[in-house]
């Protein structure tokens, strides 16, 4: 979220949320300098035992994931670039070329071995689920690595190569709690991150600074991040009132936050008193609200679906 604009950033946006609650756990500032990575372990103490926790690659060292296990928690992860799995049958290092002719033969989809990662005293037994990817979307990943790799002087390896024909995941979640091919579409709700900050920048212009004293931007940036506590809190109202109305339905955040935007005034008037939340809801709400739902895509299941697939089955 830092990256205002390539190589001119100000500060990083660290943000993390319950997505079976909707309830914020963390909203912290660092410097744009500061490595993402070392960040994941700054709140490593408030984990709590039998909690999830979806993290981007960024996010996750081998002490986060070794924190996770002592504190009984659950991690879902994309397997970091540097890290070199040993299966856990023969205790040697994967041949991802190898795995994949092997699927290919079998006509596999998707795939499942136990793995160990990590060295010494923070080494970590968990499965890894692999997922071949188009044949396109491996060009593409092949192009961009070998852009970068030129760029900064080096050549890629035959393994990176054939690693890259799959998405690989690793989580602790044991099988019985969390089916193999569950694994790779429970990953994708991390996406919603992505969603909010969208949101956060299309709609309220969060990335949005003016060459001002620091005062002044630490001013404008709070104000901005309460309006959009408030603006959550009320989405969080009207999906709720949305899901007992119409049966398998849940609200676009995007939709909401839009129309929310068109009625600022109305809100400013609910907060001083001037109009019931009743009255507000009944005349700006209550007669959009199909409007404000989730369209369905193609192919795609929506995140609430998952949600109620996995949690609330």
């Amino acid at each position: 979220m830092g990256r205002f604009a390539a190589g001119n950033s100000l500060m990083n946006i660290q943000y993390a949320f319950d997505i079976k609650s909707g309830c914020w756990k963390t909203l912290d500032f660092t410097r744009a300098t500061e490595n993402d990575q070392r960040y994941s372990g700054v709140h490593i103490d408030r984990i709590g035992k039998g909690e999830l926790h979806i993290r981007d690659l960024g996010y996750v060292t081998q002490g986060y994931l070794s924190g996770i296990v002592e504190r009984q928690a659950y991690f879902l992860n994309r397997l970091h670039p540097s890290c070199r799995p040993l299966e856990g049958e023969t205790g040697q290092y994967i041949d991802w070329a190898e795995k994949y002719r092997a699927m290919v033969t079998a006509g596999q989809n998707i795939s499942e071995l136990g793995v160990t990662i990590g060295k010494g005293n923070e080494t970590v037994k968990c499965r890894l689920v692999a997922v071949p990817v188009p044949r396109a979307v491996w060009e593409e990943r092949i192009r961009k690595a070998n852009v970068q790799a030129k760029r900064q002087g080096y050549a890629l390896t035959d393994e990176y190569k054939n690693r890259a024909r799959f998405s690989l995941f690793i989580t602790n979640v044991g099988k019985d709690k969390l089916g193999t091919e569950m694994v790779a579409e429970l990953y994708r709700l991390r996406w919603q991150i992505e969603l909010m900050f969208k949101n956060w920048k299309s709609l309220f212009g969060i990335h949005k600074v003016k060459a001002v004293k620091k005062a002044r931007v630490e001013c404008q940036l709070l104000a901005k991040l309460l309006r959009i506590v408030i603006n959550w809190k009320i989405y969080r109202c009207v999906d709720s009132i949305a899901v007992q109305k119409f049966k398998n339905q849940a609200c676009s955040t995007w939709k909401v936050f839009k129309h929310l935007r068109t009625i600022t005034e109305v809100i400013r008037r609910m907060a001083r008193k001037e109009i019931s939340v009743l009255k507000w809801y009944d005349e700006y709400v209550c007669p959009i609200i199909k409007s404000l739902l989730l369209e369905p895509k193609k192919g795609k299941k929506p995140a609430f679906q998952t949600l109620n697939d996995i949690f609330r089955a």
